[in-house]
């Protein structure tokens, strides 16, 4: 039985239901049809509960080497005080 005949079936149950009995019935039986679908087939009906975050960052490689060719302009200043004798 194909999953589309037995949700069309639920339907049909729910709205041929004569009372509140009946009704919570169909509800009940829906509910734990969509529970086992979780369990049974997760990747089609399981709650999805992660991310996929994808980006590119380049050539990490060729980046630390330009950083190594970088020079720091500017003048030396003496460190004083306590942090000199560290």
């Amino acid at each position: 039985m194909s999953l589309y005949i037995c949700a069309s079936e639920q339907l049909d149950e729910i709205d041929r239901a004569k009372d509140q009995l009946e009704l919570g019935k169909a509800r009940e039986k829906s509910r734990v049809t969509l529970w086992l679908l979780e369990r049974r087939y997760p990747a089609l009906y399981g709650q999805k509960s992660h991310v996929t975050v994808e980006g590119h960052i380049g050539d990490l490689g060729d980046a630390l080497r330009r950083s190594k060719m970088r020079e720091i302009e500017g003048e030396v200043i003496p460190i004083q005080g306590e942090a000199a004798a560290l």
